[in-house]
């Protein structure tokens, strides 16, 4: 396979691994079944937290993430996530952090900007035994992306999610520009489970609309950022989509799950 020829073999399909693996996160299956990660942005204490976790869980969540707290509130994250009866991922940012925020999580993330930091990934390899969703880095291309995982799977952790977050271009508008068409490319070398963060897509219309195309496209789930607050004094506001919007828009987006497995499409 062309891939291995670029170091690519761990998170590579062939006769010995599954084209299509399928990760537990809780009760969430990622690969087996649509499921939307609901990230908790801005400021907030638990109990709006919780409330709010409660809201994107009765909308359709099936897994949840504050992406609000500080480093070492990694216990806010499980109390939280416990009480709304979600699974909770955590991001990590340093070797340190590993142990202690596996101990509260049911998942891990690698934030973009880590993407390449090779010491964090071989940690998350060899101590996290939680799975670990990946986000491709602004500026990396497949391979680079395939070849982060590599280093966590080489470490002995099999349990690795592919996340497309967006990728930096020429477009001026806009901080980063999704590559969906980094969903099919990734599933035709990969059996990795992708997910897409299609939360910073834009406002409500473009986040319903970049959504539906990354389900169409093959993607095994979404990460949409739903506003907890709007800021507090000296911070900026909080980005994401509203309460309101993310219920609005859930409904919809299961609805084109549904008809992709309907018409009997395999992205796999």
């Amino acid at each position: 396979m062309t891939a291995k020829l670029h170091g690519i073999k761990l998170a590579a399909w062939d006769e010995k691994n599954p084209r299509k693996t399928v990760l537990e996160v809780g009760p969430a299956r990622i690969g087996g079944a649509f499921t939307i990660v609901a990230g908790l942005e801005g400021e907030g204490d638990e109990t709006s937290a919780l409330a709010a976790a409660r809201s994107a869980k009765a909308a359709g969540a099936g897994i949840f993430r504050w992406a609000g707290t500080e480093a070492g509130g990694f216990g806010r994250v499980r109390d939280v996530a416990a009480a709304a009866g979600l699974p909770a991922i955590i991001e990590v940012t340093d070797t340190k952090e590993v142990v202690p925020a596996a101990a509260a999580a049911d998942a891990l993330l690698v934030g973009a900007a880590n993407m390449q930091n090779f010491s964090l990934l071989k940690e998350l390899g060899r101590s996290a035994a939680k799975p670990v969703l990946l986000v491709r880095g602004w500026h990396a291309t497949l391979m680079e992306w395939l070849n982060s995982a590599e280093y966590i799977l080489f470490e002995g952790n099999p349990r690795v999610i592919l996340c497309e977050a967006g990728i930096r271009s020429f477009e001026a508008g806009t901080r980063v520009i999704l590559d969906l068409s980094a969903v099919p490319a990734v599933k035709e070398i990969s059996h990795l489970p992708v997910l897409v963060d299609a939360g910073r897509a834009g406002g409500p219309g473009e986040i319903e609309k970049m959504g539906l195309a990354a389900i169409a496209a093959g993607a095994d789930g979404l990460m949409l950022e739903v506003a907890l607050s709007s800021g507090s004094p000296g911070r900026p506001p909080a980005t994401g989509l509203s309460l309101a919007e993310f219920a609005g828009i859930v409904p919809k987006l299961a609805a084109m799950a549904r008809l992709i497995r309907g018409l009997g499409i395999d992205h796999a």
